[in-house]
């Protein structure tokens, strides 16, 4: 062909076109580079022919890919009927949407494409069915059962390709759809309760036909219809039904105690009546563990028990008292041998054997201690007053002070060894009985009960004196906060200064005899003493003037009781103050007073020279040249004075 024009290849292309049997070339030396030799255009020329049914082998031997033709008007469909498959395509980029749409079926597309690519394509079962794809595959590659339930698959399928009744139940399958295919104890499993079933219409018989416990049965059935179901009485005890509910609905008496349900709570069912209309006696219901305490509860007394014959024994071994049993009818004889030989401490306690009327002795004969009987809550009085000693009683564990309370006197108690810091001990106890009276006539001086302990104010009532009570020591404070006067303290001889700190105003002091003297020693000064103790009585304290001063005496006040004209000026007393006394100018000098305090009281330079001032106190008291010249000094004299 090496002649061969472009006229002649479009020939032999149209040849080829129109040709029934496209497989083969006709001429097989035909080829793009050799089309290309004789400039012939591909895209004008060949594509003239598009709807000639061109096969892939051609497009391939004339190296014309899917891209080239899709870029020159081929469709899907177009390449799909040339004979390029699933494959082909795919690697080129075209999606599986475009594929199916271009009319490539499921089995041609699951060549190129995984199932879950293709799921959005909407593929129905009967797609499925035609390539045999089965349910797992699909759940496998993202089928959703609920997905799986709209494409047609039936429960029977599903659950048969090994999906579970719970991954059906969260499909949106019903209990009642469930139910064709699983059994009621597997879909209970799944939370359905019996209500569902019962609404469903399943009735109890039905539903105990697939062995659902009784106890559920409780919360939708009435306790009839469960009954009527055919269950027995003991299988409804034994589903929580209580005697009462099942007596209720017809269960009779006799049921009950053939059905081996506890006797104790049949009892708390029936009457008294009842049982003993059934033939049971006290002692039966006794020995069926029924308590006295129950039975009495229905109406019972002991001494139906006794009517009955119930042994003595027996109910005191229950718990019932000897009292009681007493009150009862029944005679005692029948628990304890009277014959005391025969007692012991087991037989019974000692509270019991005195309600009989047995006396200490006779309960201590059997073996009994004292100790025993204080233990039992016997009182030393009791013992006591059965001749008991009070040594015996102390021995037997008793207190001093219930010793004391039991009958023992003081002297005994003190003869048993008790010392009086126990007595005290003892009368400190509220509602003792146990007074300082008492230790006082037993002999304790007053000196004892204060070595003690004991207060004035525990020993006020025993009549000691204020006298008798500072001989042993006592304070004045704790005398007064007992409550004795003052006056009574000062007449016995405390001093002002105990009371110190006691906030006792100085009136009272003064009220109750103290002298000033004595206040001055508990550290009163004039100031606080002033008002109710004359200056008379403060000098004889031995006040000095100063302190008298200050507290707001006058010169005059103090002259008058003794107070020397020294002590008033040393007081810092002025010499005007001393002067209008009386006081001289010469003992006024004598006194130290200066020439210039005595000026102003009218003294000349001449009076004041006359009692011995120098001419140097005189000037400095301000006296003029002329005065001190009328005094028989120089002037020269004056003159040589310092300024």
């Amino acid at each position: 062909m090496v002649n061969i024009t472009k006229e002649k290849i479009i020939e032999l292309i149209k040849l080829q076109l129109n040709k029934k049997n496209n497989n083969k070339y006709v001429s097989k030396p035909l080829s793009i580079d050799y089309l290309r030799k004789f400039k012939f255009n591909i895209k004008e020329e060949l594509f003239k022919f598009k709807n000639a049914r061109i096969k892939k082998i051609v497009f391939n031997s004339l190296k014309i890919n899917i891209t080239l033709l899709l870029k020159n008007g081929y469709t899907i469909k177009d390449l799909r009927e040339r004979g390029y498959n699933a494959i082909d395509l795919r690697t080129k980029g075209i999606t599986s949407k475009a594929l199916k749409e271009a009319g490539y079926t499921l089995k041609e597309l699951l060549t190129s494409f995984k199932l879950r690519e293709l799921k959005s394509l909407g593929y129905t079962l009967k797609d499925f069915n035609g390539v045999k794809i089965t349910i797992k595959e699909l759940l496998a590659n993202g089928y959703t059962i609920k997905e799986l339930k709209k494409l047609g698959y039936s429960l029977k399928v599903l659950k048969n390709s090994g999906v579970s009744a719970k991954e059906l139940k969260n499909a949106d399958y019903t209990l009642k759809e469930l139910l064709s295919c699983f059994k009621l104890k597997e879909l209970i499993l799944l939370g359905y309760k019996l209500q569902d079933f019962k609404t469903l219409g399943y009735t109890l018989t039905r539903l105990k036909k697939h062995g659902i416990d009784l106890k559920d049965f409780k919360k939708i059935f009435t306790l009839s219809e469960i009954k009527n179901a055919g269950y027995k009485l003991k299988d409804l005890y034994d589903a929580g039904y209580s005697v009462n509910e099942l007596k209720d609905i017809g269960f009779t008496f006799k049921q009950f105690i053939a059905s081996n349900i506890p006797f104790k709570e049949i009892f708390e069912s029936y009457s008294l009546l009842t049982f003993k209309d059934n033939g049971y006696t006290f002692l039966d219901l006794l020995n069926k563990g029924i308590e006295i305490s129950q039975i009495k509860k229905k109406g019972a007394i002991l001494s139906d028990f006794y009517n009955e014959k119930v042994p003595c024994k027996l109910l005191y071994k229950l718990g019932v008292s000897l009292k009681e049993l007493k009150e009862a009818g029944y005679d005692i004889k029948e628990l304890v041998d009277i014959n005391l030989e025969n007692y012991s401490k087991e037989n019974v306690n000692p509270i019991e054997l005195r309600l009989l009327g047995y006396n200490i002795s006779e309960i201590l004969a059997l073996g009994y201690t004292i100790n025993d009987l204080k233990s039992n809550g016997f009182s030393a009085k009791e013992l006591h007053d059965e001749n008991i000693t009070c040594r015996e009683l102390k021995d037997g564990g008793y207190s001093l002070l219930e010793l004391y309370r039991g009958g023992c006197s003081i002297n005994s108690l003190i003869d048993l060894g008790y010392g009086l810091e126990e007595f005290m001990v003892a009368s400190s106890t509220v509602g003792s009985g146990l007074s300082c009276l008492d230790l006082h006539l037993a002999g304790y001086s007053l000196s004892d009960l204060k070595k003690a302990g004991f207060s004035p104010k525990d020993l006020l009532n025993i009549g000691y004196t204020a006298k008798q009570f500072h001989s042993v020591g006592y304070t004045g404070k704790e005398l007064y906060e007992a409550g004795f006067s003052l006056q009574t303290l000062h007449f016995a001889g405390y001093a002002a200064k105990e009371f110190n700190g006691l906030g006792i105003a100085i009136k009272e002091f003064n009220e109750a005899g103290y002298q000033a003297k004595e206040m001055s020693q508990a550290g009163y000064t004039p100031i606080e003493l002033k008002a109710y103790y004359s200056a008379k009585e403060l000098r004889r304290v031995g006040f000095w003037a100063s302190s008298m001063r200050k507290a707001g005496y006058t010169a005059n006040e103090l002259y008058e009781v003794g107070y020397t004209v020294r002590e008033l000026h040393n007081a810092g007393y002025s010499a005007s103050d001393l002067f209008n006394l009386g006081v001289g100018i010469r003992m006024l000098r004598v006194v130290h007073y200066s020439a210039k305090e005595l000026r102003p009281l009218g003294f000349s330079a001449r009076d004041l020279k006359n009692v011995g001032y120098s001419l140097q106190n005189l000037k400095e008291a301000g006296y003029s040249e002329e005065e001190l010249l009328s005094c028989g000094y120089s002037i020269e004299k004056i003159k040589s004075l310092p300024i």
